[in-house]
């Protein structure tokens, strides 16, 4: 069976198309993997600031009476 050159550049396109593409979606999953874990890290970094914030007041508490002003 003999090959002809556009056989040859037709099999190299498409190799070249499947390599590219497989590259592509290996840098992908490495580059969300990462981000999955810097956002890991900051949820972390996030849960312990808020516990050593200072409570929040709650909705049910009184407001402060004010002076009355005198015209």
């Amino acid at each position: 069976m003999k090959f002809s050159i556009r056989d040859l550049m037709f099999v190299t396109v498409i190799v070249a198309l499947a390599v590219g593409w497989w590259v592509d979606r290996r840098q992908l999953r490495e580059w969300v993997d990462d981000l999955g874990h810097k956002v890991i890290k900051l949820d972390i970094e996030n849960y312990s600031l808020r516990k050593k914030s200072a409570p929040l007041p709650s909705s049910s508490a009184l407001a402060p009476k004010l002076p009355k002003i005198s015209n």
